[in-house]
């Protein structure tokens, strides 16, 4: 039988990714993207863009269920009773289970980990993590199955030729999505948060929808030429007498603000300060290929994502609402 040591690992190992699949599916379905402290472009791109899902489902969902069936598979033999003679008659089906299962999580990580690695160029800690999960749990599982060798070659080899099977028309639907990206950086930058920021702000204002319109042009024109400079966009939108007052208390604390120029977050942080007051801000540019880019000075601050308050020497991560801006700036 399969050592209850290894069966606790698997089922921790399991637990471990089940949070934090379940995170970024709920992330996703209820916020639109990743995480606004996922600070690199990797994470942002994986997470939110063409590879982070397979028509409306989100990747991580499949991988929360995989890593919730880890856990079952693992513990049943353990909680389940067992007769007082013999094998406990869930053993062998489980160590089979656990056996295809982590296999065709390791081959399905070793894909995302190719897309991370040779597609988009850049890390992603929570693609990290999951992948180091799936491998380790893989590794466990052939190294605890106990299976003969004949047995173990076929049921792995047919758990990743399935996988492997399944990766390919999902990776070319995600690379035909991302060339219409390409072809409209503005869609692409403005995901999620930003453009449902933006409509929330623009109904809040009651503006008329040919303002709306003729703001969502201007705005994706100034992204495109954005993006292609590698700047932060300018902020298109004006700033009300509850901003300012929040801009001069910023402006009195010497706060600063970091980001990124390719972060949607960042910019629809901005925009819901609007641009008069962000005049009043000091705005630090983390990407290490950005223009005037003060990557150095994000390292040393160790600003943990985009993007990031430093109010009072302290700093605040993620995207603020104007409540919660007033309530670090003592306005309440």
């Amino acid at each position: 039988p399969m050592r209850r040591g290894a069966r606790l690992r698997m089922a921790g190992l399991g637990a471990l990714g089940f949070v934090e699949t379940s995170y970024l599916t709920i992330q996703k379905i209820a916020f639109g993207g990743a995480p606004a402290l996922c600070g690199t472009q990797g994470c942002q791109e994986v997470l939110s863009g063409p590879f982070s899902h397979v028509g409306p489902v989100p990747l991580t969902l499949p991988g929360a269920l995989a890593y919730l069936s880890i856990i079952a598979l693992a513990l049943a033999p353990l909680v389940v009773p067992a007769p007082e003679e013999g094998d406990h008659p869930l053993e062998g089906v489980t160590k089979v289970g656990l056996f295809v299962v982590s296999t065709s999580m390791a081959t399905f990580s070793t894909y995302l980990m190719g897309v991370l690695g040779f597609v988009i160029g850049s890390p992603c800690p929570y693609c990290i993590l999951s992948a180091f999960c799936s491998f380790t749990l893989a590794a466990l599982s052939w190294r605890g199955s106990l299976l003969p060798l004949q047995r173990a070659l076929k049921a792995g080899a047919a758990a990743a030729a399935f996988t492997f099977a399944a990766t390919v028309p999902m990776y070319m639907t995600a690379r035909a999505e991302t060339v219409n990206l390409a072809a409209n950086p503005a869609s692409a930058y403005k995901m999620g948060d930003a453009a449902r920021g933006a409509r929330q702000q623009l109904a809040a204002e009651e503006v008329s929808d040919d303002a709306a319109a003729a703001l969502e042009l201007l705005e994706n024109a100034e992204i495109d030429a954005a993006l292609k400079e590698k700047r932060a966009p300018k902020v298109l939108t004006t700033s009300g007498k509850r901003e300012m007052k929040i801009a001069g208390k910023l402006r009195e604390k010497g706060a600063k603000f970091y980001g990124a120029y390719w972060c949607g977050h960042c910019y629809e942080q901005k925009r819901r300060l609007g641009a008069e007051a962000m005049k009043s801000v000091q705005y630090f540019e983390c990407a290490k290929d950005g223009q005037n880019s003060q990557a150095k000075i994000c390292r040393e601050k160790g600003v943990p994502g985009y993007p990031t308050w430093e109010i009072d020497g302290e700093l605040h991560p993620g995207e603020k609402s104007l409540a919660e801006l007033e309530e670090l700036l003592g306005m309440m």
